[in-house]
């Protein structure tokens, strides 16, 4: 409701200025037509009194010819030549100071038929979209660098700045002990080909170095076997690597050890082969070493004998074949 309001009174006050502007232009315009016409008369009074003064001139440059022997008409011809050059002059001066006069009041009067309007002010129109960028101009020509410049003298010192604040006390430094074991290495079971970790954490100051040694003898050398930090770890364990591992850590003030037992799981396998036997009917036959033994064999005992070992990694068999044979006999004969 505002905005509509507004807008009636705004149109009326521009259009009232406008009329006021226009009257005022005519005003001016009937005014200067005025100050022309009476610079025109003045123009034309002046033209006239011109034509008068230059008039008597002709009579002076005329009189001379018809009176040049007499003394006295020399002297009024001196006279009267003398008078019309002082009025020529005073003519002229009054002509040149009416110009002046008719060019000032003509200025005045194109200056008053300036119309200005007062308007309000209108709405700002939107901004235009920019330019395209212009093309860079050349390079100019390169300079060569000048020489450098002397060093200054050093400035004077800056005010000292304000200390800043106290820090934390910080924590107190461990004292020297001797290598103490803290986590010691525990005995563990590994299946062959398998990878066997053993882990012995120590402390002490200055930081204990740690070792392994196995059933007190050096470890082998090899990428199997890797010592880092502590941790002893074997890669691709066999029979060989069960043992007992120690850990030993030791610095300036002492040394500490510990040790695990590694065992190593193989799969079943017979040391010791079956072997085929001959045996006569009635005696007894061991087999295996004495795990298998048969009383009194018989015929019936004869054949094929198989001895089978297994375990969660495999199992492994060897056969012993038994042969048994009729008992000798022997005949006396007369």
């Amino acid at each position: 409701m505002e905005s509509s309001k507004t807008h009636p009174v705004s149109n009326n006050l521009a259009f009232s200025s406008i009329f006021l502007s226009l009257v005022v232009c005519s005003v001016t315009l009937v005014r200067v037509e005025f100050e022309l016409h009476a610079h025109r008369q003045m123009s034309q009074v002046l033209s006239h009194q011109r034509m008068d003064n230059f008039g008597p001139r002709k009579t002076v440059h005329d009189e001379p010819i018809s009176s040049l022997h007499s003394s006295d008409a020399g002297e009024d011809h001196l006279k009267s030549k003398r008078n019309s050059e002082n009025r020529i002059k005073n003519s002229n001066a009054s002509v040149i100071i009416t110009r002046e006069d008719f060019n000032r009041e003509v200025q005045l009067a194109l200056n008053r038929l300036l119309c200005k309007t007062h308007s309000p002010k209108g709405i700002r129109g939107k901004r235009g979209r920019p330019g395209l960028p212009g093309k860079h101009g050349p390079a100019g020509p390169q300079v060569p660098q000048g020489p450098r410049g002397t060093r200054g003298d050093k400035g004077p010192p800056g005010p000292k700045g304000v200390e800043g604040p106290k820090g934390p006390k910080g924590d107190p430094s461990e004292s020297i002990s001797a290598p103490c074991i803290v986590v010691p290495p525990v005995s563990i079971v590994v299946n062959e080909t398998g990878i066997a970790s053993l882990q012995c954490k120590v402390k002490g100051n200055p930081t204990p170095r740690v070792t392994w040694q196995k059933q007190n003898s050096s470890l082998p050398v090899g990428k199997r076997i890797v010592q880092t930090s502590g941790r002893l770890m074997i890669q691709d364990v066999a029979p060989r690597d069960g043992g007992v591992y120690t850990c030993k850590a030791s610095n300036i003030l002492g040394v500490a050890t510990s040790s695990a037992k590694l065992t190593v799981q193989v799969g079943a396998l017979i040391i010791q082969r079956l072997l085929s036997v001959i045996v006569e009917e009635g005696e007894n036959v061991t087999l295996e070493n004495g795990s298998l033994t048969i009383l009194k064999v018989e015929k019936t005992d004869g054949g094929t004998y198989a001895c089978t070992t297994k375990n969660l990694l495999g199992h492994d068999t060897t056969i012993a074949q038994v042969t048994v044979i009729d008992r000798l006999k022997f005949t006396l004969t007369n």
